[in-house]
């Protein structure tokens, strides 16, 4: 019987590091943890001083991307998940003011198995912030799927201003300006299909080998791959210097 269990596999590239507690706190003690339940948070601003996180949190629903903050009276749709708009497929800029995501149309039902059929127009990169700011940029993609977010590609930033986005359509993707929709064709030989979760300072990505059910580590400036892994995975998580990642990985026992 196979029975999997998972486990987790750090990649170090330069150096292995430990975060710093913040001042004040002995070696060993760790971070605090402040727990508030969300849904415990008054609609009312007079009573919102109950909610004192800084910040943004934000939650995907089945209809959306939505976010709460203490200077707001209530949550609000950041984009939206609706058959024309897949929001469920898109990605926060690394700075939290933008949000990219692909919109278009769906076609219900369109083979025996139930799956669905999804044009995307446009990438709509929007703000974070109540005032709902938006930029559209002309894209053309389409695929076939149970789900949006399971069909089709997610942007991926390479800073505040710039992502990258896989194809079927322009070459295979490309790196593209949020604001200006000024479009550069990916010309390495590794396919942006099967590249996936950049570092942040875009320098390496983790390729995925689908037929051998594998992953490597590729190097976007040499266009080479520079370790191979025996596993794949959609759960990576880079360190914020981009010297290394943690990655989950199923494993058979």
């Amino acid at each position: 019987m196979r029975n999997p269990g998972r486990y987790i596999v750090m990649l170090l590239f330069l150096v292995v590091g430990m975060a710093q507690a913040p001042a004040g706190y002995a070696q060993g003690d760790g971070w605090p943890i402040v727990q508030q339940c969300i849904e415990s948070v008054p609609s009312s601003r007079s009573l919102r001083a109950q909610w004192n996180f800084e910040g943004v949190i934000f939650s995907l629903t089945r209809d959306g991307v939505r976010a709460i903050r203490v200077d707001f009276p209530s949550s609000y749709f950041v984009a939206l998940d609706d058959g024309t708009a897949f929001g469920s497929v898109g990605a926060f800029s690394p700075d939290g003011r933008w949000f990219a995501y692909p919109a278009g149309s769906t076609s219900f039902w369109v083979n025996s198995v139930g799956d669905n059929a999804y044009g995307v127009d446009e990438i709509r990169v929007v703000s974070t912030d109540p005032r709902a700011m938006m930029y559209r940029v002309p894209w053309n993609d389409y695929g076939i799927g149970p789900a949006a977010w399971w069909t089709l590609p997610r942007p991926e930033w390479i800073d505040n201003d710039t992502f990258v986005i896989a194809g079927s359509m322009a070459g295979g993707g490309g790196i593209i300006d949020a604001f200006n929709a000024e479009f550069l064709p990916w010309d390495r030989s590794a396919s942006l299909t099967s590249l996936s979760h950049f570092s942040p300072d875009y320098t390496r990505a983790i390729l995925q080998v689908h037929a051998e059910e594998t992953s490597g580590v590729y190097d976007v400036d040499s266009d080479t791959t520079l370790a191979s892994i025996p596993s794949r995975s959609d759960t990576v998580a880079w360190l914020p210097d981009s010297s290394g990642f943690v990655m989950e990985i199923w494993q058979d026992s």
